[in-house]
């Protein structure tokens, strides 16, 4: 009988990390739900958006692409790159992502961009005052020839709610297709965007857009 318990035990754990691996991985998830996500990202009228943004902030967009390398690394299903510019606002660069949840829940840009030389040196909710729906890191370069530092914003959504939860790979476990959104600033110093600053304006206009197209009118 001694022997039995910790077979027992040893058992259990084993069908407990697999079951835990599973769900993180989606393994038995059907590709359905996936399908019809990467659908509504691909079917983002980018020109009607471009179109408002001009009218309210001289912004310009265009596409850009990621390395092969980095979308198998990151396990993507399918993504957006919009560099937009501003003679009044500067610049920001939107990245909205799609796939199963476990592998877009990871992979935030505290540990993407420190390979890119950024070290994040302050996070918090975002926007400060009101309900948050993400986060703000203020990274700065430890690279002597790009000074300056980045704002970025991140958030995910599964089911038509904006939100950044302290544990992402458990909080979305249970989906079958997640969105994550970057929204990236360059800035001289970490401090002083997306309070009061034109990008901010971009913001407030672009997401109730994406909001549109992803989840309709919810």
């Amino acid at each position: 009988m001694s022997h039995v318990l910790p077979l027992v035990t040893a058992t259990a754990v084993v069908i407990l990390s697999g079951l835990v691996h599973g769900l993180w991985s989606n393994r038995w998830g059907g590709t359905e739900a996936l399908d019809r996500a990467v659908a509504r990202l691909e079917a983002i009228p980018w020109a009607e958006i471009d179109r408002k943004l001009r009218t309210t902030g001289a912004w310009v967009g265009e596409d850009g692409s990621l390395p092969e390398e980095q979308l198998v690394q990151a396990q993507l299903s399918g993504y957006h790159l919009r560099r937009y510019a501003s003679p009044e606002g500067g610049e920001v660069t939107v990245l909205l992502m799609c796939g199963r949840p476990g592998p877009v829940a990871v992979h935030t840009p505290d540990i993407c961009y420190r390979g890119a030389g950024y070290l994040l040196v302050k996070e918090e909710s975002y926007p400060a005052k009101e309900a948050p729906f993400g986060l703000l890191g203020r990274f700065k370069s430890t690279q002597p020839l790009t000074p300056g530092g980045l704002a970025i914003l991140w958030t995910w959504n599964a089911a038509g709610t904006w939100e950044a939860p302290a544990n992402p790979r458990w909080r979305f476990a249970a989906y079958s297709a997640l969105y994550k959104l970057y929204v990236v600033c360059p800035t001289p110093s970490t401090d002083g965007v997306f309070q009061d600053d034109p990008r901010a304006r971009f913001m407030q206009q672009l997401l109730p857009e994406l909001q549109r197209a992803l989840f309709g009118d919810t």
